[in-house]
């Protein structure tokens, strides 16, 4: 063979080949490319996926949300009425108690009785009983009353806290007695308030 048909049928032998690894590269690249896409429109498609699924969960997290809330809101609007209601039913059952105490009590008041003064601007004294009613009408219309100065000493202008806390006791103890519950003495500002809890 000539040297001139071997270096044509070589180099036709190489253009085949390249024609081939050609062709192989251009499908493979089509391929390649068919597969970029097929995976970038599944990609696109998991994403619009996850996305909505992401917003539907946010719509039930808001709705949630707003279920608790309106719970919470019903909770505390019922916690307040059970408030007033539990404030209502006290003061109906001091009122009830009290009025009772006043209705019921003249004997053992009477039977109890006590003198006390009350030592200050105006020297005066009264009867236990009738102070206590006074008393019992405040914690009615639950108010306290002041016993300032209110002692078992006769000695204007001059009791002693031992005189005073003499009266307190005596006071304090018939109330509970008519009451069943003792009464609260507080001090404030150098005034002695007596209450009815």
């Amino acid at each position: 063979m000539e040297p001139n048909k071997l270096t044509a049928a070589a180099e036709a032998l190489i253009q085949a080949a390249v024609s081939v690894t050609e062709s192989n590269s251009l499908a493979l690249s089509r391929e390649i490319a068919a597969s970029i896409k097929d995976v970038s429109e599944g990609s696109k498609l998991v994403k619009e996926s996850m996305e909505n699924k992401l917003n539907t969960t946010n719509q039930h997290l808001c709705d949630l949300k707003d279920a608790v809330s309106a719970v919470k809101t019903s909770i505390d609007a019922q916690t307040e009425a059970i408030k007033l209601q539990t404030a209502a039913m006290k003061d109906q059952a001091r009122f009830q108690q009290i009025t009772s105490a006043l209705t019921t009590s003249d004997q053992y008041l009477t039977a109890h009785r006590f003198t006390y003064y009350v030592n200050g601007d105006h020297y005066s004294s009264g009867q236990s009983d009738q102070l206590i009613k006074r008393i019992l009408i405040l914690f009615r219309k639950n108010c306290g009353f002041y016993i300032t100065n209110y002692s078992l000493n006769s000695t204007q202008y001059s009791s002693s806290s031992k005189d005073c806390a003499g009266f307190r006791k005596n006071l304090c103890d018939q109330i509970q007695d008519i009451l069943g519950q003792r009464p609260r003495v507080t001090e404030t500002d150098g005034k002695t308030t007596i209450w009815y809890e």
